[in-house]
Parts: structure tokens; sequence; C-alpha cells
């Protein structure tokens, strides 16, 4: 069994902010189905995912994203992918660095026992046979194990490049980011911004903050809600949440309150960046 079976990472922060308002049934369903999806290196079914979960299961797989393969459903969670890549990283730098260590020793065990003998042969001009430096066993080393369920397989080689792995990772979490803004236009330019912002704040705030916005857009009229790239690249993530509630109706003196006038002025940005878009295009 390898090392990285027997434990797992839980950051404390993350986990209270994602499961803010869960249950102590949710939370329990919630850490065994990350137990499951480690143990088992790689997503879990939709079958293994309600198995475990049960009751909770219409909310604890919200934490979760959904693919498909192969027409099967598969529940992947891209924080414990992007810290399985790394523990595998660290292991099999680890055995590397042993492998190194081990054939430096070696060499200079021989170095050592080659002095000692022609020292002692030095007297007869006899040498004495130094066959079991060609005989002496090369230090082995067993290739890391490499789950077949791994996202990170090329050619059956684990890819242990770090830029590799977190620019898989970030585009994940840029995926989930994505799917959690109340309206979904704009894809590309949408995942561009959102790559931006995440240089500039923690991703799982990013995703935090997107979700509370989303709750707060929650029944309103789309065509209110700024086009996700324009709400990224102008770093409305970092308004006052109470700004992202809906408007009350206008004030009985006639005028339009200002909430009012910032959906107007959203309405106004997002069509331009639609159309500067379509010019790109």
């Amino acid at each position: 069994m390898a090392k990285t079976d027997i434990w797992m990472p839980l950051f404390i922060g993350d986990h209270m902010a994602n499961t803010i308002g869960f249950t102590l049934a949710e939370h329990g369903a919630y850490l065994l189905a990350q137990m499951a999806y480690w143990r088992k290196h790689g997503p879990l079914t939709d079958g293994e995912l309600q198995s475990i979960c049960r009751d909770t299961y219409p909310r604890v797989s919200q934490l979760f994203t959904q693919e498909s393969a192969n027409g099967v459903v598969l529940w992947r969670h891209l924080r414990l992918d992007e810290e399985m890549a790394t523990a595998l990283r660290k292991q099999s730098e680890r055995s590397e660095a042993g492998k190194v260590g081990a054939a430096a020793r070696w060499q200079n065990d021989g170095n050592r026992i080659a002095t000692a003998s022609d020292s002692q042969c030095e007297g007869n001009g006899k040498p004495i046979a130094k066959q079991w430096q060609n005989d002496a066993p090369s230090p082995s080393h067993s290739p890391l194990p490499v789950p077949p369920e791994s996202p990170y397989i090329l050619s059956g080689k684990p890819d242990v490049s770090v830029g590799s792995l977190q620019k898989a990772a970030d585009k994940k979490m840029a995926e989930q980011i994505y799917q959690a803004f109340p309206r979904k236009v704009g894809k590309p330019a949408a995942l561009k911004a959102i790559l931006r912002a995440m240089a500039k704040i923690d991703p799982p705030q990013l995703l935090r903050l997107t979700q509370e916005y989303a709750a707060a857009r929650a029944g309103e009229d789309a065509q209110f809600t700024p086009h996700p790239a324009t709400w990224f690249n102008q770093e409305r993530y970092n308004d006052n949440p109470s700004t992202w509630k809906p408007a009350s109706a206008p004030s009985t003196n006639g005028h339009t309150q200002p909430a009012l006038i910032d959906r107007e002025i959203d309405k106004l940005i997002a069509e331009c960046q639609r159309h500067t878009n379509d010019a790109e295009l």
C-alpha cells in the first residue's frame, strides 16, 4: 500500500467555506465521499456517490464536478485531483532522490574497498581480484505505480510536470467557477477572464463569491445580470455583497434607484462586450 493511501490532506478553511449550512449528516457524507475518492485515486461513479451519500446525495454532489465517460456518469473532485497529483509527484521525487543517494553510496564504498585492496597486495605484487565490483547489484528502484483512473497519465507514464499539472487544475477550477455563475454566455471570453481573476484572488474564495452572487441573483431576470466576462474583468466579486441583491422598486418621487441604474449600465457593458466578441470572431 502506498503512503498516499493512508492519509489525505484536509484544508479546514476551504472545507468550512464550501459546507456552510450543511447538516451533520451532510458533513459526514461529504468527508466519506472524499475519502473514497482519495482511496480510489479518481472519480466516483454516480452509483458509488449515491451509495455513500444516500439522502444527502443532492446537496453533497454539488461540491463535485459531473462529467461523462463512455456513457457513464462520473463525479470528479478538482481539489483532490490536484492534491493527488502533488502527492504522487513528491513521492516520485523522493524515490528518485533515494536512487541517486544509493548510487553515490555504492560508488563511495567501492572506492574505499578498492584502495584498501591495492594497499594490501603491494608487498607481493599479486593483485586481489575485484570481481565483486562487477557482481555488485545495481541500486534498484520500483517504478511509482499510477492508478489507471488518474487523469495525469500520458502514454502509461505519469506527467509530473508542475506546470502542466497546475495548468490543468486551473482550467478545471475555471470551468467550475463558470458553471457556478448565474448567466452562462460568452464562455471562451468568460474562462479567460476567470483565469485572470484567479491570479488575483484565491480560486476557492473566488468560487465561493461566485456562488454567493448566483444565490443573490436567483429568480431575477437574466437580462439584468452581466455577462460573466464583464463581471470577472471588472472584479465585481470585490463588490459589497449587499449590492448583488435585487433592487427595490423605483422611489415615490419618480427617480430611479441607484441599483437599477447599475443594472442598466451592466446591460450596456454586456452588449458592448458581445459586439466586441463578435468582431473578434
